[in-house]
């Protein structure tokens, strides 16, 4: 945000344009959100980022955006994304999980957003191996209703990956399953 009532849209910059969609969610009550900017050198693979205010890690998510410069090799993209967790309630961990030698300087924006009553928040950590396109998750408590369940999910590639192996899409597959599919 640039203000209460502008926000900005950036990019590294590029030869053609970009289309982005936006979406400003505003609660009258009931959550709190903590945002920054970071950033991750060329030699950083992962970075422990601490915040003022401890988050109930139950009933808190992270959304993440990046803005890097697009690698002279496309099988170096796999540096500009991260995932996310919250291994405490006062820690946002990025995590690049490729090799240092493959990465490029990269600026993440983060939001911890912790719903402060009526939520309950689920999260893990799927791998979907070299050789499948697939994997589903088991959740631990099952949805109680469909209608009022979301999934918000962050991918990233190992080494030597393109694009199309880096990203994966997941859906609700149940009230007690995830299914996430990856691009390639």
């Amino acid at each position: 945000f640039e203000s209460n009532n502008t926000i900005m849209v950036e990019r590294s910059g590029a030869t053609q344009f970009a289309r982005v969609t936006w979406y400003c969610i505003e609660f009258t009550e009931g959550v709190n959100v903590q945002r920054g900017i970071t950033t991750m050198k060329d030699n950083v693979t992962a970075k422990n980022i601490t915040f003022s205010q401890s988050v109930n890690t139950s009933k808190a998510f992270v959304i993440l955006q990046n803005r890097g410069a697009w690698p002279q090799t496309r099988a170096l993209t796999e540096g500009l994304y991260a995932v996310s967790t919250l291994p405490d309630n006062t820690t946002l961990l990025l995590d690049r999980r490729t090799n240092g030698d493959r990465i490029t300087a990269v600026t993440y924006q983060y939001q911890i957003v912790e719903f402060q009553t009526d939520a309950k928040v689920q999260s893990g950590m799927s791998t979907i191996l070299y050789n499948q396109a697939t994997v589903n998750a088991t959740l631990a408590s099952p949805i109680a209703d469909m209608n009022k369940a979301f999934l918000i999910t962050q991918s990233c590639g190992g080494n030597d990956t393109d694009l199309g192996s880096a990203t994966a899409g997941s859906l609700i597959d149940g009230v007690d399953s995830l299914y996430s599919v990856r691009g390639n």
